[in-house]
């Protein structure tokens, strides 16, 4: 038996929560519109500050976060297998977030004057991946490496999600079930992170 066998329960429960989006988001049509209008716009600061975290959670934002945070792995913990496990990780978020994309087809909402500038189609959310992939990625690696701060580091992570998908709404960009959608699907690449990061504990310099 393998070390550390892959989580298949956590694993089944994202896949299915995705499909289970993607099926039937037309009949959650309500729950969208009732959550992306109440959000949707705000005082100018709110949306300042989400235009922002769209900029950091952008294709070029995103690698230069990922490529940043790779080469301090290793300058400051010698840990290559996170830092190259964490490059994996985010380009299989970026293709499999195209290829749904692409695949679902699903345009973006359209609930009042644009507040930013989003191409492509909605479902599911590119940022809520990213920044989903991002954070629990260097969460679960600090935490290998710092495990007595583990509390801290995964409430960072799950601070920056919901203030990225936060961000989504308040600009009218995405549906809230894109976001859901987007979290789900990236759970899973980040639990294939952490398989293959647990079975190169043995190699990794602390």
């Amino acid at each position: 038996m393998p070390k550390h066998p892959f989580p298949l329960i956590p694993a089944s429960a994202c896949a299915l929560l995705f499909l289970a989006l993607i099926a039937f988001y037309p009949q959650l049509a309500w729950l969208d519109a009732a959550v992306g209008q109440a959000l949707y716009g705000g005082h100018a600061v709110t949306i300042s500050a989400a235009r922002g975290l769209q900029a950091l959670g952008s294709g070029w934002g995103v690698a230069a976060l990922g490529a940043a945070a790779a080469l301090g792995l290793i300058r400051h913990w010698r840990d290559r297998p996170a830092a190259w496990g964490l490059l994996a990780a985010l380009v299989a978020c970026g293709a499999s977030n195209q290829l749904a994309k692409l695949w679902l087809a699903r345009p973006r909402p359209e609930w009042g004057p644009l507040l930013a500038q989003a191409s492509g189609y909605s479902l599911p959310s590119g940022h809520a991946m990213a920044a989903c992939t991002l954070a629990a990625v260097l969460a679960s690696i600090a935490s290998r490496h710092r495990p007595a701060k583990q509390a801290l580091w995964w409430s960072l992570a799950v601070t920056w999600v919901l203030a990225s998908c936060l961000a989504r709404l308040v600009l009218g960009v995405h549906y809230f079930t894109d976001l859901v959608a987007g979290v789900a699907l990236a759970s899973l690449v980040v639990l294939g992170f952490r398989q293959f990061y647990l079975q190169k504990e043995r190699g990794i310099s602390l």
